[in-house]
């Protein structure tokens, strides 16, 4: 009797915690997804080729991982346009001919 109790207990309350979450990762998708695109890897751009409401009903481990993979691809994105300005005033400074 009580392990049936606990099942039905744990569930529910498992199963709010899960929507939630699942709400506030539904945010976070919303404006990851209207960000702009073209500022993640470009091979992470297929990732917008989903729809909002096909990421909705992704469990919520599977939301999470949407996000962290998008938010490092605009990471590395971010790091190697910075690397590539580096590189360039470099190059101006010491590989241009000298008046």
């Amino acid at each position: 009797m009580w392990t049936h109790r606990n099942e039905i207990v744990h569930e529910k309350v498992e199963e709010s915690l899960n929507v939630r979450e699942s709400l506030k990762l539904q945010k976070e998708i919303t404006e990851s997804f209207n960000a702009v695109p073209n500022q993640t890897l470009p091979i992470r751009r297929y990732m917008f080729k989903d729809t909002l409401a096909n990421l909705f009903k992704k469990s919520v481990v599977e939301k999470r991982y949407w996000i962290a993979t998008l938010n490092a691809s605009r990471m590395c994105f971010k790091n190697r346009k910075n690397e590539v300005q580096n590189m360039r005033e470099i190059i101006k400074k010491f590989a241009t001919v000298p008046d």
